[in-house]
């Protein structure tokens, strides 16, 4: 939910196989990795909200809002930042401190539009 809520799916763009692992058992024991190939082509031709160079206040609203549910709409295809590393206390209606990055940072991918799905969906 850092970059949409309850409208997106979310992708690692690392080649570290261990970092995926060990994220996905944190939420569940019997985590599967599914692996796709894509083309750059394919990707560069849509339009993106790119986040990943810095953890900056834009970042930390953006996933301030979306985990808090706060739906923004906007047009982008897909969304690359950095994942947030405190989402329970983001997502704290009472008390919600600032998204800090994750300890162990690491870049994810945001499918926000058909356009993009697709493009995954066949590879």
């Amino acid at each position: 939910q850092d970059f949409s809520h309850q409208n997106g799916f979310y992708l690692f763009e690392q080649n570290n196989f261990h970092l995926a692992v060990d994220w996905a058992k944190s939420w569940l024991p019997n985590a599967a990795i599914l692996v796709f190939a894509v083309y750059d082509d394919e990707i560069n031709g849509l339009e993106c909200f790119n986040m990943e160079r810095n953890v900056d206040e834009t970042w930390k609203k953006y996933v301030s809002d979306h985990r808090q549910g706060i739906c923004s709409r906007d047009s982008y295809a897909f969304i690359r930042g950095t994942a947030c590393g405190n989402p329970i206390q983001v997502r704290n209606i009472r008390d919600p401190m600032d998204p800090e990055a994750y300890s162990n940072p690491f870049i994810q991918i945001c499918l926000k539009s058909s356009k993009s799905v697709d493009i995954f969906y066949r590879a």
